[in-house]
């Protein structure tokens, strides 16, 4: 056995911990530098890189050097050939031969036991190395046990306040963090950075940055770049434990000493750009899209101008873009920031790579959002074939994939397609991370779609992921909590639970006014569903009352929400119905039928739902002529959805009954226009 393996057996027993899989989607795009522990040690014990520098073929193949083994196993391990296996180790690390860096590493260590001893800094150093690797490959206790023993020769050897340890510490406290060990990580950030600001922190400026602002001539071996480090890695945390303005306070800092340190170095500067692109996410996160836009437009820059516009780092901060596009519903733009990006990673990658696929979702998404329904579901299903073909089917990012398509059936009213769908992502999420901020929108939709087809079921999700809301304390977060209190107290409306859902509905609405102030469109939205409660408990005045500030609200805000309008519009429509104004009712239930029609085909069961109730109006004014029509042209389009829309057949079937007891009861003129039978070309479902 080797000399780390008989480590492993003597050190004291490793925490309990899970193992979680996490995306990596950006690391081959945007390379991390060096942390610079050789800065701290000697020259022979450089870290290799915690990211993937690919060499690209002309062809746009990968190149990965093979044989580290056999070229160590042909030179005999001495002092003089140390520095060349420690060279080796690094290459196999930083070229994803993760396997053979361990071996070539454990041989450096093998000697450097017999010729040291156990308590020497140079075995603390290749333990700090080797730890990287495992953390890469996911061999978190491997990587706990070597940082520990690393930290306890530190200690010994170079005592409580040296760099060297808190480097080590720093990089413990990373691979606690991706053990989802999200407080003995943030102890041990914090060890590591009040080490750091002993030493090179100037407490008279506050500030990381140096008081005579001298440019180190190598800056990546200058400890603040390990303070970058280290800050960016906690900022990673934080945006795990949902603390995004604490991430965003410790990236500002991060981006300030790497300004300092690499804005006139050409060949760092994309250090710059990653770090602007991580914060623009951070920002977009918070709700600040232009501030992100700003940040994500200098990364862009940056790396066009050092690196090209064909990298794979400029095509991550083109994502990025989308991103900030999509916030703003900017689809269109966002959808070419995409496809430019898969094309990049394709030509780098080849089209078989994960991060072609992530691009794929962002691209059906935005189909989506853009009524391209047909563009959408083709880019879903290339994106989650090929996920699974490159990461596997129990990757997160099939949950992803699912999840997308899911949303996209429910669209289409195909709700008995959906739900095994978000079923699958649940359990994929659920596996890897039980309490993953990403399972918000899983439970979420799978509410939804238990919802629509009146599962009680449907509240059990709904809770869950109002509950993960509240684990999250940014504005931003709570503004999307409410889109879920909406739809929970909708639910509660169908099965009549009037009190439960008028306390959802309360605090989503004050929430939104307390972030937001009384002109918003959601604020409108929130008084359409008040309006929508009152009209389920036939208190017709009231709800008029609200769908009419709701309609106010909306015009204020000049923002442009055509489907919330006309939900609007219909409740209004009703209310006046319950209330006897059957001009009135007609008049709004054809402005959300107009409005309707022009949304395409996730408005078909809208718009059958708008004649139906039109329907009933001319039922009662006694106009059975245009009843009739409107009747006809709603059952074609429930026909068309079949069982995916029970609710809109249960409608028909008693607005049908209505329509033959209505015209039963009046004598039949064979001179009135109005009596007209349901045509009998038009083929009803044999259980209406």
């Amino acid at each position: 056995s080797n000399s780390f393996c008989t480590l492993l057996r003597v050190l004291p027993p490793e925490q309990g911990m899970n193992r979680v899989s996490f995306s990596a989607q950006r690391a081959l795009a945007c390379a991390a530098p060096l942390r610079p522990h050789a800065a701290l040690s000697s020259s022979t014990a450089a870290a290799p890189s915690a990211q993937v520098r690919r060499n690209i073929m002309s062809d746009g193949s990968t190149y990965k050097p093979k044989g580290f083994i056999q070229a160590s196993m042909r030179m005999p391990v001495n002092d003089k050939a140390v520095d060349q296996f420690l060279q080796l180790a690094k290459t196999a690390h930083n070229t994803r031969n993760l396997r053979d860096a361990v071996s070539l590493y454990d041989r450096v260590l093998s000697y450097r036991y017999e010729k040291l001893g156990k308590d020497h800094p140079d075995i603390a150093s290749t333990m700090h190395n080797i730890a990287r690797v495992f953390i890469d490959l996911r061999e978190y206790k491997q990587a706990e046990a070597a940082l520990n023993e690393a930290i306890r020769i530190y200690e010994m050897t170079e005592g409580e306040h040296s760099l060297k340890l808190a480097d080590s510490v720093g990089l413990l406290a990373v691979c606690y963090r991706d053990m989802t060990l999200h407080k003995d990580a943030e102890q041990q950030f914090k060890r590591a950075l009040r080490t750091f600001r002993e030493h090179v922190y100037d407490f008279e400026a506050n500030s990381w940055i140096p008081g005579d602002k001298v440019v180190p001539p190598a800056p990546n071996e200058h400890p603040l770049s390990t303070v970058a480090h280290l800050l960016s890695d906690a900022a990673t945390l934080f945006l795990y434990t949902g603390e995004a303005d604490r991430a965003a306070a410790f990236l500002e800092d991060c981006l300030e000493i790497r300004r300092f340190l690499y804005s006139n170095h050409g060949k760092f500067k994309p250090i710059i750009a990653q770090t602007l692109s991580k914060l623009s996410e951070v920002r977009r996160s918070q709700g600040n899209i232009h501030q992100a836009e700003i940040a994500i437009n200098e990364a862009i820059d940056i790396c066009i101008e050092t690196m090209g516009r064909d990298a794979p780092a400029t095509a991550a901060a083109q994502s990025s873009k989308g991103n900030c596009l999509s916030a703003k519903s900017n689809y269109r733009e966002a959808l070419k920031c995409y496809q430019e990006a898969a094309t990049t990673y394709a030509l780098a990658f080849g089209k078989a790579s994960p991060l072609v696929a992530s691009e794929l979702l962002h691209i059906g998404r935005m189909h989506e959002m853009l009524n391209e329904m047909k563009e959408s579901e083709a880019n879903y299903e290339k994106a989650l074939a090929l996920t699974k073909e490159t990461l596997g089917a129990e990757h997160v990012q099939v949950a992803d994939a699912n999840a997308f398509m899911a949303s996209l059936k429910m669209k289409k009213a195909k709700y008995d397609e959906a739900i095994p769908l978000l079923r699958e992502a649940q359990r994929i999420r659920t596996r890897v991370n039980k309490n993953d901020p990403a399972l918000i929108f899983v439970f979420h939709r799978l509410a939804d779609a238990l919802s629509a087809v009146q599962d009680p079921e449907a509240e059990v999700y709904f809770l869950q992921a109002i509950e993960l809301h509240r684990q999250q304390t940014s504005k931003a977060q709570r503004l999307l909590m409410t889109d879920c209190l909406d739809d929970l107290g909708l639910h509660y409306i169908v099965f009549k639970h009037f009190d439960k859902a008028a306390e959802v509905l309360k605090e989503a609405l004050d929430i939104r006014l307390e972030l937001l102030g009384d002109i918003h469109p959601t604020v409108a939205y929130s008084y359409s569903n008040h309006a929508v409660l009152h009209l389920a408990k036939e208190q017709y005045r009231e709800g008029a009352k609200m769908a009419e500030l709701s309609l106010k609200v909306y015009e204020q805000s000049k923002v442009e929400q055509p489907l919330s309008v006309a939900d609007c519009y219909c409740t209004l429509g009703q209310c006046l119905h319950g209330l006897g104004d059957l001009q009135g009712a007609r008049a709004n239930h054809l402005r959300a039928l107009t409005t309707r029609r022009t949304q395409g085909e996730q408005a078909e069961v809208s718009v059958a739902e708008t004649l139906n109730e039109l329907a009933r109006v001319c039922i009662d004014q006694e106009n059975f002529s245009e009843a009739s029509d409107y009747l006809s042209e709603a059952f074609k389009i429930a026909d068309k959805y079949g069982e995916y829309a029970p609710r809109l057949r249960e409608n028909l079937k008693k607005t049908q009954e209505l329509f033959q007891r209505e015209q039963a009861a009046i004598p039949p003129s064979p001179d009135s226009p109005v009596h007209k039978a349901m045509p009998e070309n038009i083929k009803v479902p044999k259980d209406l």
